[in-house]
């Protein structure tokens, strides 16, 4: 017996690539143009499912929304909360340090 194989869309092939690239690189880190280069489309092509970036974060989020529902059974607004608490401490771990002046180990700043 063949096994199934699961086709996905070129909208959830761009959803999941820029989902992995905003985790890796962080949303201003990742260039349309990197995901639109790894799916193999076109900006056009990008554009016509989203809009823009921004449309695109957005449906990463609810994406992901959807499968904490679904897969972990668990309230989407409360899923959503836990993702964003996330993208922020990772966000922050990078830009206290920088905007108090230590130095990327965390020790102080050097003269």
């Amino acid at each position: 017996m063949a096994s199934a194989r699961l086709e996905l869309t070129t909208r959830d092939r761009l959803l999941a690539v820029a989902t992995r690239m905003f985790i890796e690189h962080g949303f201003a880190g990742t260039p349309v143009s990197r995901i639109v280069r790894e799916v193999g489309v076109t900006m056009p092509v990008l554009y016509y499912h989203f809009g823009n970036k921004a449309e695109l974060l957005r449906a990463v989020f609810e994406a992901r929304g959807q499968w904490i529902s679904t897969e972990l059974k668990v309230d989407p607004v409360i899923g959503f909360e836990a993702v964003c608490k996330a993208l922020v401490d990772h966000a922050l771990e990078d830009l206290i340090p920088t905007c108090a002046g230590f130095d990327s180990r965390g020790g102080f700043p050097r003269r």
